[in-house]
C-alpha cells in the first residue's frame, strides 16, 4: 500500500545546515551506533537527526530515532510506504530552493559524506513515522458523542437559559394593550391586534431590562408575565428552561479530543512495540 496523503515537507533549512557544515566533521565515519530489530542506526543517522531535530544531544537524538524506526517498521509491516517518486520530487525541490540542480546537490552532500539516497532514506523513514503514521491513526480513531459530552462537562460552565416568547409594546399603546388583554392573553392574537411581531429568544439572567428580567426569572415555566419601563410594556411567556455548557464550539472540542487520543494511542503503540522489539545500543557512550 502506497501512502499518498503526506504534505510537502520543507527541507530548505535542513539542506542549508548541511551546506554550511553544521557540526559535521571533515570526514564522517559511518559506524553502527544502535539497531532496532536488526535495522542499523548509524553515525550518519545521528548527524542527520541533529539537523532534523535541531539538537546536539546524541542520547536524545538516538531515542527519537529509535521511536522513528519502530513506527517506520510498524507502518511498513502494514504495507505502507513513501513513493520513490515523492522522495525524488523532494530532492528536486531541495535543490531548486537552493538554486541548484540535483547533481549539484549530490556534490554538496558528498562533501560532508552523504549521498542523495542516504538523505532520501532518512526522510522516507521520518515521513512514514510521523505524517503517514498520524494520518493512519486518524482513520482509526473516532470522537463519539459521549466523548464530546464528557469534554463539555469537564471544560464548560453550566449556563441556565430560559426560552421566552416576548411581545414589546410602545408605552403609548398601553391602554389599547390592556383592553386587548381583557379579551385574550394569547400573544399571537395580541400581537396581531396591536400590529407588532412577537419573538422567541433564549436569555440568561440579567440579559433583559431589569423589570422584565426580574419577572421572567421569578415566574414558573409556562407562566405569562407583564412588566414595563419608561418606554415600553413587555409581555412574556416562559416557554422552557434549559442548561447548556459554556465551552468552545463543538469543532474545536472535537479537535482537542482527537489530538489527545492520537497522542495517547501513539504512546500506547510505541510502548507495545518497545516491549516486543529487540533494541541494541552498540555505542557505550549512548547507553
Amino acid at each position: 500500500m502506497v501512502f499518498r496523503g503526506v504534505k510537502e515537507v520543507s527541507l530548505g533549512v535542513l539542506l542549508w545546515l548541511l551546506l554550511i557544515g553544521f557540526s559535521l566533521p571533515a570526514v564522517l565515519v559511518d559506524k553502527v551506533v544502535a539497531s532496532v530489530n536488526g535495522q542499523p542506526i548509524t553515525e550518519k543517522d545521528l548527524k542527520l537527526g541533529a539537523l532534523f531535530y535541531n539538537t546536539n544531544d546524541r542520547k536524545e537524538i538516538l531515542n527519537r530515532l529509535i521511536d522513528t524506526y519502530l513506527l517506520y517498521q510498524y507502518m511498513a509491516s502494514k504495507g505502507f510506504s513513501v513513493p520513490e517518486s515523492y522522495l525524488e520530487e523532494a530532492m528536486k525541490n531541495m535543490a531548486k530552493s537552493n538554486n541548484m540542480d540535483v547533481e549539484t546537490l549530490a556534490k554538496e552532500l558528498s562533501k560532508d559524506g552523504f549521498t542523495l539516497k542516504e538523505l532520501a532514506d532518512f526522510l522516507g523513514k521520518q515521513i512514514l513515522a510521523t505524517a503517514a503514521f498520524r494520518e493512519y491513526l486518524m482513520n482509526q480513531i473516532k470522537v463519539s458523542d459521549v466523548d464530546l459530552e464528557l469534554e463539555r462537562l469537564k471544560k464548560g460552565k453550566v449556563k441556565v437559559l430560559r426560552r421566552i416568547e416576548l411581545l414589546v409594546v410602545d408605552k403609548k399603546d398601553r391602554e389599547k394593550l390592556l383592553k386587548s388583554m381583557e379579551k385574550t392573553v394569547d400573544l399571537e392574537s395580541l400581537a396581531k391586534e396591536l400590529g407588532v411581531k412577537p419573538e422567541v429568544i433564549d436569555v440568561q439572567k440579567g440579559d433583559l431590562v431589569e423589570p422584565l428580567d426580574r419577572e421572567v426569572w421569578k415566574a414558573s415555566v409556562g407562566s405569562m408575565v407583564v412588566a414595563e419601563d419608561a418606554q415600553n410594556v413587555y409581555i412574556a411567556k416562559v416557554l422552557q428552561q434549559k442548561e447548556v455548557y459554556d465551552t468552545a464550539d463543538d469543532q474545536t472540542l472535537k479537535q482537542e479530543i482527537l489530538q489527545r487520543k492520537l497522542s495517547q494511542e501513539q504512546e500506547n503503540i510505541l510502548r507495545d512495540l518497545k516491549k516486543k522489539s529487540i533494541i541494541k545500543i552498540v555505542d557505550p557512550g549512548l547507553s
